[in-house]
């Protein structure tokens, strides 16, 4: 089931906070109402956070475009979308709006169905927003991790012994390139194949016992010898 999105109306008009939240209810969002600035930014402090705010410019203590400069210096609140919807109709009200952050502006009175649409384009355009940022971070990491491996890689082909991971169950998730130096085999040959197949039959309860030991012990360490089969069918 799909999150409602939520609206936070900001008004010290009752007769709008109703109108404006009987709409947005009717259409499947979840309401927020606050009648002055502080009410508006502590509800947006609280968790889950607006997820769009309608805001309007004259009210008491705190006006809005007050209300949208905290909103937008605060690393927590800066992207949430914020529509100011106001009886102040002049350019230069609407240019100091946008300058404040807003992303669009409404006029008093207001017809439902702009209201609706500007608010359904500026949650999907904030929606478009948080994908391009999380495919960004997610390139970011892709990119770190293949430098990680990289360097894991530089690092394992200096090391001239032959380095292998070994699930609980036996079975060769990885092995470093010299093991076909000192084996005969191509990493890729036993790769997914069970380590006991190439352990001399007298070794392996040692190995067992030295694997067990291991599953049992988080992050410990230790040493077993054992004889190990190369590829020319020596030990």
């Amino acid at each position: 089931m799909n999150k409602k999105n939520i609206v936070l109306i900001v008004d010290d008009t009752p007769e709008n906070l109703q109108v404006l939240g009987d709409m947005l209810d009717q259409e499947g969002y979840e309401v927020l109402v606050a009648t002055n600035g502080p009410d508006a930014l502590e509800i947006v402090k609280a968790s889950p956070a607006p997820d769009l705010i309608l805001l309007d410019i004259m009210m008491p203590n705190m006006g809005g475009y007050e209300v949208c400069r905290q909103l937008k210096a605060n690393p927590n609140s800066k992207t949430i979308p914020v529509i100011f919807i106001s009886a102040l109709g002049m350019t230069e009200q609407k240019i100091r709006a946008f300058k404040e952050g807003a992303v669009d502006y409404i006029t008093k009175p207001f017809q439902t169905d702009e209201v609706v649409a500007r608010v359904r384009t500026h949650l999907q355009l904030s929606r478009v927003a948080e994908l391009k940022h999380e495919i960004a971070e997610r390139k970011r990491a892709e990119e770190a991790l293949r430098e990680a491996q990289a360097r894991q890689n530089a690092m394992i082909a200096n090391i001239t012994d032959v380095i292998a991971i070994i699930s609980q169950d036996g079975i060769n998730r990885y092995n470093s390139p010299n093991i076909q130096k000192w084996f005969g085999w191509h990493p890729e040959e036993v790769m997914g194949t069970s380590v006991w197949a190439n352990i001399y039959a007298e070794d392996v309860d040692s190995v067992q016992s030295f694997f067990n030991t291991l599953a049992s012990k988080p992050n410990s360490t230790g040493m077993v010898e054992y004889r190990y089969l190369c590829k020319n069918g020596r030990y």
